[in-house]
């Protein structure tokens, strides 16, 4: 949990960088309501999973059935690291017009 601060704060930084004034508030409060909401559904969705991957192996020992339950959380966790990265490989550095660079 450590790396989710670490690339959270810059993202969000870079994000709201291209805002102005009155709309960085909105923008912070946008980026702070979308972290909740996709974080709860991304919890959902790994918990549903893990009953899933202990559903599939229910023929087998208990531990067995946990751990291929957290075997499927894992693998959606990568899925969503490895989509989130080649996102990030596309986005563009904004560009600015010179009335906005003389006002930073």
């Amino acid at each position: 949990m450590i790396g989710a601060p670490l690339a959270m704060s810059p993202s969000q930084t870079y994000a709201l960088n291209s805002l102005t004034g009155a709309l960085s508030a909105d923008g912070s409060t946008i980026m702070n309501t979308m972290q909740q909401i996709i974080g709860a559904i991304a919890t959902a969705v790994a918990t549903s999973l893990l009953g899933i991957g202990q559903a599939a192996y229910s023929g087998h020992s208990s531990a067995a059935a946990f751990t291929n339950g957290v075997h499927y959380g894992a693998y959606f966790t990568v899925a969503l690291t490895v989509a989130g990265f080649i996102i990030a490989l596309f986005i563009k550095r904004p560009q600015y017009s010179e009335d906005v660079k003389t006002e930073q």
